[in-house]
């Protein structure tokens, strides 16, 4: 009889690093970065790895480029008004969503918020197939169904209608008739219900809605 094959192992740590970034002495950005680091057995993991590393890079050298440099404008610019200077605040938060057999699912949120100003928050979600080390569509999961995206939007329409019908949401009322449009496959992430579909800040409605999420039933296997 065949012994059967044991199940690659994974364990999945979300990595923290903090620091401030001075003016003169003076703290003017305040930077807090989440990342996943996997260990285990799966043949793709140091591919998910390099990938992760490449991306906690690029948001390292935005924000000590690029927002470090607004941020020391918008002091030296309250400085000479006398107005008082709040610190620059960004973070790229990391949640894992689903993991489970050959499936690691997870967001991150970036968000940056200058002195003063609203938080603005762009998401991303990530489902990578561990033995291989590559993103799996949404479409993946729908292995039987033409019209797969006619059905994510079906679902989501219903949600939006409930929502507005119940007072419950700050979407734009009009948020329907854009909804094919702004509907991008790749921003999903799965859960342990199924899925999730995101839409990016002010394309549904205000910021104050955030990211509208929606809960989606995935298709049978």
């Amino acid at each position: 009889m065949k012994k059967k094959q044991a199940e690659p192992e994974l364990a999945v740590e979300v990595k923290r690093r903090e620091w401030e970034m001075e003016l003169e002495g003076e703290p003017v950005l305040h930077c807090v970065l989440t990342w996943p680091e996997l260990k285990g057995t799966w043949k793709g993991i140091s591919a998910i790895n390099r990938y992760y590393s490449r991306v906690t890079q690029t948001w390292q050298t935005r924000w000590e480029r690029e927002v470090y440099l607004g941020a020391c404008l918008d002091l030296a610019d309250r400085r000479a008004q006398g107005r008082p200077f709040r610190p620059w605040q960004v973070q790229l938060t990391t949640q894992i969503t689903r993991q489970e057999g050959d499936i690691l699912s997870l967001t991150q949120d970036g968000t940056e918020q200058g002195g003063y100003d609203r938080p603005v928050t762009v998401r991303r979600g990530d489902t990578w197939s561990l033995a291989q080390g590559v993103p799996k569509t949404l479409g993946s999961f729908f292995p039987k169904e033409r019209r797969w995206k006619k059905r994510v939007l079906e679902q989501v329409a219903e949600q939006i209608t409930h929502r507005l019908a119940g007072g419950e949401s700050l979407l734009d009322p009009d948020c329907l008739q854009r909804l094919r449009s702004a509907f991008d496959p790749a921003h999903f992430c799965l859960t342990g219900e199924g899925a999730q579909v995101f839409f990016p800040m002010y394309v549904l409605g205000p910021s104050a809605e955030g990211i509208p999420t929606f809960d989606i039933v995935l298709g049978a296997e």
